[in-house]
């Protein structure tokens, strides 16, 4: 099996780990906020699946599904991942790093989302 690598949906520190690793918790070693371990392949054919970008309509129906598979699986913390790049919205940065429960997370797209094409995704933690 080789290794994975993703980004700590806090602190965007890269994290590396075999892939039997995948589905479970860990602390990030950088930041120290509990994630889960998901592959990246997971998440992008899981963003292609919905055909990721959305337009924002999309983007609250394929966000409330992602959440009750979430919910689904017993994921109690949420967290809200952006592309990480600089041209994520001035919303999505304000709550980088944040932990939800998974019954107060805010809905997708952010209210306060100036694109036109939301690329934020909710995120297991724990």
């Amino acid at each position: 099996m080789s290794d994975l690598k993703m980004s700590c949906p806090a602190c965007a520190g890269h994290v590396q780990f075999p892939e039997e690793g995948m589905g479970i918790t860990i602390d990030c070693p950088h930041c120290g906020v509990p994630f889960l371990l998901e592959s990246p392949e997971s998440i992008r054919a899981w963003m292609q699946k919905q055909k990721w970008p959305l337009d924002r309509a999309a983007v609250i129906k394929t966000s409330e599904a992602r959440l009750n598979e979430l919910r689904l699986v017993g994921m109690k913390f949420i967290g809200v991942l952006g592309s990480n790049t600089p041209g994520d919205c001035d919303a999505c940065r304000s709550i980088k790093g944040q932990k939800f429960p998974i019954e107060e997370v805010p809905p997708l797209p952010l209210p306060d989302c100036q694109k036109e094409f939301c690329k934020c995704i909710y995120l297991a933690l724990s």
